[in-house]
C-alpha cells in the first residue's frame, strides 16, 4: 500500500513539473495579434519587429462628445474603444494624413499609436 501511495504521489508530481515546462517549438514572447476591422491591434504591448509610429489617434467621436454634453456617460469597453480607434485611423488614412499597418493600443485604451513596420532592405 505504501508503496502504490508513493508511486501515485510520484507519477503526479512529474506529471505537474513536466505541464509547466514550454515546448522547445514555442516562444512564450509571440501571441496570435487580434484584427479589428482588419488591422492587427496590439493592446498594451508591442510587435517584435521593427516599426516606426506614424501618428497618434484616441476614442473621440461624435457619440462621445454628444454624451459629454448631455451629461450622460461616455463609458466604453476596450473592445468598443478599439473599434473606434481603428475607425479613426482608417478615416485619417483614407484622407491621407496617415499611413499605418497595426495599432498599438494605450493601457488606459483610449488612444493608439498607428505604426508601419520597417521593411529589411537587401
Amino acid at each position: 500500500m505504501k508503496k502504490l501511495l508513493f508511486l501515485m504521489s510520484l507519477a503526479i508530481l512529474f506529471a505537474v513539473t513536466t505541464s509547466q515546462i514550454p515546448s522547445k517549438d514555442t516562444n512564450p514572447n509571440l501571441a496570435t495579434v487580434r484584427r479589428v476591422r482588419g488591422v492587427p491591434v496590439f493592446v498594451m504591448c508591442e510587435p517584435n519587429a521593427a516599426y516606426e509610429a506614424t501618428g497618434k489617434v484616441s476614442d473621440d467621436d461624435a457619440s462621445s462628445i454628444l454624451k459629454s454634453i448631455d451629461g450622460q456617460s461616455s463609458y466604453r469597453t476596450i473592445n468598443e474603444s478599439c473599434s473606434v480607434i481603428v475607425d479613426n485611423a482608417q478615416r485619417k488614412q483614407k484622407k491621407g494624413k496617415l499611413t499605418f499597418d497595426a495599432i498599438l493600443i494605450s493601457d488606459d485604451g483610449h488612444t493608439g499609436t498607428c505604426i508601419k513596420f520597417k521593411t529589411e532592405e537587401k
